[in-house]
């Protein structure tokens, strides 16, 4: 009986063993599998496991029982600062029972490359809770992160050139309404005073035409006026982005008849955000007159030390944003979009509120500090 027992031991044993070892090489193919590095350490910080993956990426056989990397030469990637012995997650995690995640690192290799991962590492603890250890997953992020900062740049440089085209636009608005203000002002003057003259050496019958024409050149010099303010008020240079605003909110009144207010004040803005928000309001306007068959409409301003605020509201009859948004990309109606796009080089953003029967309401937040972007190439 005696012998029967030794053998049932014998065999649970060994069943025991098999299983073990069934699950530790489990354990090796999911290591070996797996496309980020990981590492074990024992609760010294001596590696006790560390897969292919974490091999490729120090580039070099991790040796077995020495935290090579603590001693590697390492800076983190935001600030270039030299990362201490003492600050790596894995040593942190066993000293505070503290979990990093995903933190960039630049690190030089055992074989002499440099790279850029991302070190992640949190505590092994025991049935009792005590730290026992700590795993460590490192990831090569190099590619990845040479993509975003080349994007970074490439979108800096776009923000760049896309700046001075808005710049050079309203700089050849600004020479426009000159001439036209200079050239054809004066034409058109010119013009009514000899019509006028024609008049006291014209008979009855020829005086009525030559009145009726000097009305209609009248009229072309007011919308010649109208012309050379909205193309560039000087009033916004003169007098400020909030007079130019309710200039602009009075002749929309007077030309629609629809009552329009502008609510709240502004500090001084900067030559840049008041041509912004006066083509914001200019075009918002535009929309409301083509499309929204309001009773009233709003400017409403606010500032805060960081930010400018400016919303265009109306009670008219609303539209679908995402519907109205596709179809002016597709038909090149580039309203809203240029809007949009004038809005976001600035750094800004810009939020639409729409629905059928709900009216609209469209709000721009701007940054009142310039942004820094680079020109370089």
């Amino acid at each position: 009986m005696a012998g029967d027992d030794t053998n049932l031991n014998l065999s649970d044993r060994k069943r025991a063993g098999e299983a073990v070892q069934e699950r530790q090489e489990l354990l090796r193919l999911v290591l070996a599998t797996l496309p980020v590095g990981v590492l074990v350490t024992d609760r010294f910080g001596d590696i006790v496991l560390a897969n292919a993956a974490a091999e490729l990426i120090w580039g070099g056989m991790i040796i077995m029982g020495r935290e090579r990397w603590v001693r590697s030469t390492a800076s983190w990637h935001d600030s270039g600062r030299h990362i201490a012995p003492s600050e790596w997650a894995s040593v942190r995690a066993l000293r505070e029972g503290k979990t990093s995640l995903n933190e960039l690192i630049d690190i030089e290799t055992f074989d002499g490359q440099r790279k850029t991962i991302q070190n992640s590492a949190a505590p092994i603890r025991d049935a009792d809770g005590l730290i026992v250890g700590s795993v460590v997953i490192n990831e090569d992020v190099t590619e990845r992160v040479r993509a975003e900062s080349a994007l970074r740049e490439s979108t800096d440089r776009l923000q760049h050139f896309s700046r001075r085209l808005l710049a050079v636009q309203e700089d050849e608005r600004r020479r426009l309404s000159r001439e036209l203000h200079d050239e054809f002002g004066q034409l058109l003057a010119g013009i009514t005073l000899h019509l006028q003259a024609a008049k006291g050496l014209a008979g009855d019958a020829a005086r009525s035409r030559l009145e009726e024409c000097v009305a209609l050149i009248q009229d072309a010099g007011a919308q010649l006026r109208s012309l050379v303010l909205e193309l560039r008020p000087t009033m916004l240079e003169s007098a400020g982005l909030v007079p130019t605003l309710r200039w602009l909110a009075k002749q929309h009144e007077e030309r629609t008849g629809m009552v329009t207010q502008v609510v709240g004040e502004l500090n001084d803005v900067r030559s840049d955000l008041a041509i912004a928000c006066f083509r914001a309001v200019q075009e918002a306007l535009t929309n409301v007159i083509r499309h929204a068959r309001a009773q009233h409409a709003w400017i409403e301003l606010n500032q805060t030390d960081d930010r400018l605020e400016l919303a265009i509201r109306d009670d008219g009859v609303g539209f679908e944003v995402a519907k109205a948004l596709d179809q002016a990309a597709n038909l090149g109606r580039l309203g809203l979009l240029g809007m949009k796009e004038r809005v976001q080089i600035l750094g800004g953003d810009i939020e639409i509120h729409s629905e059928p029967g709900g009216g609209t309401r469209i709000r721009i937040s701007l940054p009142a500090r310039p942004l820094e972007v680079s020109a370089s190439p």
